[in-house]
């Protein structure tokens, strides 16, 4: 089964609000380097690439209650002062457990959801100012994931367990649109936004459960595949580091 989604407004403006909180705190670097800098020299040391450099990424959630559950690295070279090839691993895990009481027994119910993606594309860099390089690009996509759970069951006097797992592979295509702001020199703070598609194809789902007999049994139901499209926005800040060459640096 084929299924066509369209990823509506609800979900970019669940995302937005994190994302403002990101680029709250661009702002305030922005206002603070304003301040500590003067006018002149603003835009007359250069803080930003030139060309020929390479740069490495760090995305993670701050505000999130577990900020590395989701961490992003990305790694760009500069052609010039305008392009850059870039290449992104992000990997994603949660977990949640809680427990059922019955009788004096304490049966212990988890679940985990596990991801890792893949991409890598191109970035055209525009003008801005001598911190602000405001970016547009496109990325491919290759991913793969796994979920599942385990639940505690009572089998007459034993304790027993059920689990459940299924995979997944996903591939996309996406066009971007962000900024790095240079807080410092080679230093900088970013966000992003963009618009893509996303196929995900489901493997098949093994389920535990307990037949007619009282016997743990193991259902596989087949997966499935969906296709979505919309709106995107990384809800991870974005900090970075500018490696340039020594005769560059001084």
């Amino acid at each position: 089964m084929v299924v066509f989604r369209y990823l509506g407004i609800f979900k970019f403006n669940q995302n937005l609000k994190i994302m403002l909180r990101t680029l709250f705190i661009a702002a305030i670097l922005i206002a603070f380097s304003t301040e500590s800098y003067s006018q002149g020299e603003l835009y007359n040391d250069l803080y930003k690439q030139s060309g020929n450099e390479w740069n490495l990424e760090l995305q993670f959630t701050p505000f999130s209650s577990t900020p590395f559950s989701q961490v992003g690295i990305r790694g760009r070279k500069f052609i010039d002062s305008r392009n850059a090839w870039r290449s992104t691993l992000f990997l994603d895990y949660s977990s949640d457990s809680d427990y059922n009481l019955i009788g004096d027994e304490e049966l212990r119910i988890c679940s985990y959801d596990f991801n890792i993606n893949v991409s890598a594309g191109r970035e055209r860099h525009f003008e801005g100012t001598n911190r602000l390089s405001p970016y547009i690009g496109g990325d491919v996509l290759l991913g793969y994931g796994t979920s599942g759970s385990k639940e505690e069951i009572l089998l007459g006097d034993d304790t027993e367990e059920l689990e459940s797992c299924q995979a997944v592979f996903r591939w996309g295509l996406g066009l971007v649109g962000g900024f790095d702001f240079y807080f410092a020199k080679d230093f900088y703070v970013g966000g992003e936004l963009g618009v893509g598609l996303v196929s995900q194809h489901w493997g098949t789902e093994k389920v535990d459960y307990v037949d007619k007999g009282g016997e743990i049994d193991t259902e596989e139901i087949p997966g499935g595949s969906s296709f979505d499209f919309g709106a995107n926005v990384l809800t991870s800040i974005r900090l970075g580091y500018l490696f340039r060459a020594n005769a560059e640096r001084e």
